[in-house]
């Protein structure tokens, strides 16, 4: 059997860490999967450090395959990153595969229950009728599932609201997955606190530290939209078409923020409602800026990039070469024309570095693999 960890690794941090050796510790001997955001990630920001060099840093720190969840779904909600990241899971599942994840209550039965509530008939009509009123979606579902349900702890976490989305995919997709939540335990900074901190590669485990510091001495790090701002605030300036997450108003809110705007921090300040998230205002700008439509957001994805592996995790992939459900990317160059959304990030990631890369880059790269045996 394989153990998934569905994941971001922005960056990879001793907290990620603890939940890898939580997979060792609980199915010793197994193979650990990752799958990981590619260079955008859900909350609709670039990621500080490029897909790869995150990857290798997951490889050496006790993974044996990383695969990507390709875009524009890496960048979605709960919901389509949770759909992209099972299509990925589904395109090489065996029978008896775990999937182990953060949570906050990592209390399954609890999880169970609450998924399956959001998935009756019941509920999809009471939140239609709640979001028709206007009301923002998170606070929409609370209130919808409330109403029917009672009060409900997961739907107030984050980590939880993710389990839940993974939970109902899983589902959707017919996959018999071991879900295996890990409690989410205090002392470990987060990701959007190391983002923030004055020396983020101190905190964190020596392959992403080296990571990291590789990145900054060739001027890739950190990846950030301020890095090539104007230029999009010039092009959310052009346009106010509701492109994918951008209905309800968010693509014309942008649009007309960035007619005041200077710069991009400026721009989702003056965008920014109690009805609508900063991580929602972002995501919306992301697939504006890419022309991402919400028909090519809702498909389910049938191709995943391999971004680095030890032998192990190569034999995981030869094992289903024939049987396996989705198309595994090594040369993006090669890649079919669904891979399109992804070459379009990617070529936008290379205007967000600090030192520009040249078109094509991420072309041109190629997986990570840990030749030694894993210990």
């Amino acid at each position: 059997m394989s153990v998934f960890l569905i994941c971001e690794f922005d960056p990879l941090h001793h907290g990620h860490l603890y939940i890898m050796n939580k997979a060792r510790e609980l199915y010793p001997d197994n193979p650990l999967v990752c799958v990981m955001s590619g260079n955008f990630t859900q909350r609709g920001c670039p990621a500080v450090i490029d897909k790869y060099r995150r990857a290798k840093a997951a490889v050496l720190c006790g993974a044996d395959l990383v695969l990507s969840i390709p875009f524009p779904w890496c960048s979605g909600s709960a919901e389509y990153f949770a759909r992209g990241a099972i299509s990925v899971i589904k395109g090489v599942y065996k029978d008896g595969d775990a999937l182990i994840f953060g949570s906050e209550c990592a209390d399954m039965d609890l999880l169970n229950t609450t998924a399956c509530n959001l998935d009756s008939p019941a509920f999809e009509a009471k939140l239609r009728e709640k979001l028709e009123s206007k009301t923002p979606y998170a606070a929409a579902r609370q209130s919808a599932y409330e109403e029917l349900f009672g009060k409900c702890e997961p739907l107030q976490s984050r980590n939880d609201i993710l389990a839940l989305e993974y939970i109902k995919a899983a589902k959707a997709a017919g996959l018999g997955l071991l879900f295996t939540p890990v409690k989410r335990e205090g002392g470990f900074m987060s990701s959007s606190e190391i983002r923030k901190s004055a020396d983020p590669a101190s905190l964190l485990p020596e392959p992403m530290k080296n990571g990291i510091l590789s990145a900054a001495a060739a001027g890739e790090y950190p990846a950030s939209y301020k890095n090539f701002e104007k230029a999009i605030v010039y092009q959310l300036r052009q346009t106010a078409a509701a492109y994918a997450e951008g209905g309800y108003g968010i693509a014309e809110r942008l649009s007309n923020a960035a007619k005041e705007a200077r710069g991009i921090e400026e721009l989702f300040e003056k965008a920014a409602s109690s009805a609508y998230t900063d991580a929602k205002l972002r995501r919306a700008a992301l697939y504006s800026l890419l022309r991402i439509g919400a028909e090519e957001l809702k498909k389910t994805p049938d191709h995943t990039q391999l971004l680095a592996a030890n032998r192990r995790g190569l034999d995981i992939l030869a094992d289903g070469k024939k049987t396996r459900a989705v198309t595994v990317v090594t040369k993006p160059a090669d890649a079919p024309d669904e891979f399109i959304p992804e070459r379009k990030a990617d070529e936008l990631y290379c205007m967000l570095t600090p030192k520009t890369l040249c078109h094509g880059e991420f072309l041109r790269r190629t997986p990570f693999i840990l030749k030694e045996d894993p210990t």
